[in-house]
């Protein structure tokens, strides 16, 4: 697996593994990001679904900010 591949979240597929109460215990203690860091090659676990979602959610929150900003220099308000 390249460097490059591992430096970012990945955009693959659902998990198919589903997550055990240990698994979510190390979750909460290190979040996704840093497991998916941890385990680059384990690209089917659960965390990187995670990931990829909170990734997904925190580009959202950025594009609505930038999207009202726009409208405000665009509008004049």
């Amino acid at each position: 697996m390249s460097s490059a591949r591992r430096s970012r979240v990945p955009t693959g597929q659902c998990a198919s593994k589903r997550a055990t109460s240990s698994s979510v215990q190390v979750w909460k203690r290190y979040e996704a990001p840093f497991l998916c860091a941890a385990y680059p090659d384990d690209e089917d676990a659960w965390f990187f679904e995670v990931a990829r979602q909170q990734e997904q959610a925190r580009l959202e929150a950025q594009a609505a900010t930038i999207r009202q900003q726009l409208a405000a220099v665009m509008g004049g308000r």
